[in-house]
């Protein structure tokens, strides 16, 4: 084992990540149930490469999106990050922020 694992175990920061990521988990599945949606799902920046890291997702691509990467300033998320401005849309297809082109690589288009 690594000194560097054998001090995160150490610290609790192993176990942190896992509780951090189920609390992102039971977040996007209320939400889901709340909204009746078919998927929702968490972004998460990172900062370094400058992208949206999906971190959470429920319903439809729950199985193959989390860790997909798109550059910060993409669709809707992006624009709610750059602005950080909350935003509620009913149907975010005729929104002009939209990342179309992105939602369709992801084969879930809402």
């Amino acid at each position: 084992m690594s000194e560097e694992l054998r001090s995160a175990v150490a610290a609790g920061v192993l176990g942190a990540e896992e509780h951090h990521r189920s609390l992102l988990q039971s977040i996007v599945e209320v939400a889901r149930a709340i909204f009746g949606a078919k998927a929702s799902s968490i972004f998460l920046l990172d900062e370094a490469n400058d992208e949206l890291v999906f971190e959470a997702v429920a319903g439809e691509g729950a199985g193959t999106l989390v860790g997909r990467r798109f550059p910060s300033s993409t669709g809707i998320a992006g624009w709610v990050l750059v602005t950080q401005q909350p935003l509620v849309l009913e149907n975010v297809a005729d929104d002009p922020r939209f990342g179309r082109e992105a939602a369709e690589s992801t084969g879930f288009v809402p």
